[in-house]
């Protein structure tokens, strides 16, 4: 739903999802990582699977591609 807002925390940062855009912030709102995600999930192990498209990848803390997103 356009404009809606999911907010997820995982460790030091937080996951928002807003009108389909996945972006990751710390914990007082700083962007951490841009918002070009359509999808994400929290860090573990300091890696985040990120979807774009029909793709995956993994991302570091600073959103860094550690692996590109393939399908």
């Amino acid at each position: 739903m356009p404009g809606c807002v999911t907010i997820t925390p995982c460790q030091q940062y937080i996951v928002v999802v807003e009108s389909y855009t996945s972006l990751f912030t710390n914990p007082k709102g700083k962007l951490v990582v841009k918002p070009q995600f359509d999808a994400a999930w929290s860090f573990f192990e300091d890696l985040a699977a990120i979807q774009i498209g029909e793709q995956w990848g993994f991302i570091d803390r600073t959103g860094k591609y550690i692996w590109q997103p393939t399908q």
